[in-house]
């Protein structure tokens, strides 16, 4: 256990209770280097340098308090202060199950595998008894830095927060949010469990983001901003502003996206991609033949546009449009849309029939979002069956 500065370190019994920064006022800049092995490393005030080894580390580059449950990381929480008394931290970490918050100021961080989940910002992370990660949100939307994050080659939840962050997930199937984002896994029994992924709120606040998926299946949310998206066209999924995502994973290790359904004050804004196309399938439609209607929507008032890029120079920086107006959304499955023509790379504007009042698309899992039996592929994700 390593504090950069003034802190204290509470145990009974043999075991871990807490682990808390204190006097946020006193200290300067760190240099922390560990080897493998488990570490639980709290920078303190100013810019710190951290880089850890392999092991399941719980790095905070700021101040923050670390509860234990049994001996076992529990909770661990950052909060921004103001003044602001901590610093642009450098951090890397070797692979291993990372929990990672940044804190204050703008943050390198560098994770190199394992499930991690690293917060750009201030926020809130928790854990079931045996230490496993269950619980992510940022906290504080108005505080924060223009953070530089990159993930390793397992699976990284990734919320950058407040500011203009660079979000890279590198390879594995990752979770990334360029602003606000909160997350959770619930245990379904029988070896199965359920991911949720979403950024549902404070609808003015973030910044212009860099997000890129990298190698797997990524699932990925812009936020407010003008945000550039990199992504796989064969895997990922992007959401231009605020919404939800669910994934199941079974017991024999398969995963299938649940639902997509936008948490947005208007209409859904999404993409994804299979080959060379952008689209999304009406989750309501369990016809094999016959696609629904191909419509290219219209920039909001509310938000802004953002960008979409490949390493194909025919389809580079192709507009991600972003949510509809009421005067814009199409009909069908209650703001699910297809997206999918090469209209979508040309950057004009095409208008569709409305459908009022309908703001989120339905759980895949109702009868009206149901689809075939024994369900069917999009862009190499297995979808639930009805």
């Amino acid at each position: 256990m390593i504090l950069g500065d003034l802190g204290r370190i509470t145990a009974a019994g043999g075991r871990l209770i807490r682990m808390a920064t204190l006097d946020h006022a006193t200290g300067a800049g760190d240099r922390i280097t560990k080897a493998d092995g488990e570490a639980f490393v709290f920078g303190g005030t100013g810019g710190d340098e951290i880089a850890l080894g392999a092991g399941d580390h719980t790095v905070s580059g700021d101040f923050g308090v670390l509860d234990f449950a049994g001996g076992v990381r529990a909770r661990l929480e950052v909060v921004i202060e103001t003044p602001a008394r901590g610093g642009d931290d450098t951090i890397s970490t070797g692979a291993g199950s990372n929990w990672i918050i940044g804190g204050e100021g703008a943050d390198s961080i560098v994770n190199a595998g394992g499930e991690a989940v690293i917060l750009g910002d201030a926020g809130v992370i928790l854990a079931d008894a045996a230490g496993r990660l269950i619980e992510a949100t940022s906290t504080q939307p108005l505080l924060g830095g223009d953070d530089r994050i990159t993930g390793g080659s397992g699976r990284d939840i990734v919320i950058g927060g407040t500011g203009n962050d660079w979000v890279d997930g590198a390879a594995g199937d990752d979770m990334l949010a360029g602003d606000s984002g909160h997350f959770t896994r619930e245990p379904l029994g029988g070896g199965r469990t359920l991911y949720t992924f979403e950024q549902p709120g404070d609808f003015e606040l973030g910044g212009d983001d860099t997000i890129i998926g990298g190698e797997g299946r990524d699932l990925m949310i812009g936020g407010t901003g003008h945000d550039l998206f990199e992504v796989d066209y064969t895997y990922d999924f992007a959401l231009g502003e605020f919404g939800r995502y669910r994934l199941q994973a079974e017991a024999d290790g398969s995963e299938r996206l649940v639902s997509v359904l936008t948490l947005a004050p208007r209409d859904l804004d999404l993409i994804g991609g299979t080959g060379e196309k952008l689209f999304y399938r009406l989750a309501r439609d369990n016809s094999t033949e016959g696609l629904p209607e191909l419509v290219l929507p219209t920039l909001s008032e509310l938000m802004r546009v953002d960008l979409l890029v490949t390493d194909d120079p025919e389809m580079e920086a192709a507009r991600l449009f972003g949510l509809l107006t009421e005067g814009e959304a199409t009909g069908a499955a209650h703001g699910f849309r297809f997206l999918g023509e090469p209209d979508l790379l040309t950057g004009e504007e095409f208008l569709a029939p409305a459908e009022e009042l309908e703001q989120e698309a339905p759980e895949a899992e109702t009868e009206q979002a149901s689809v075939p039996r024994g369900g069917w592929r999009f862009a190499g994700w297995q979808m639930a069956e009805s």
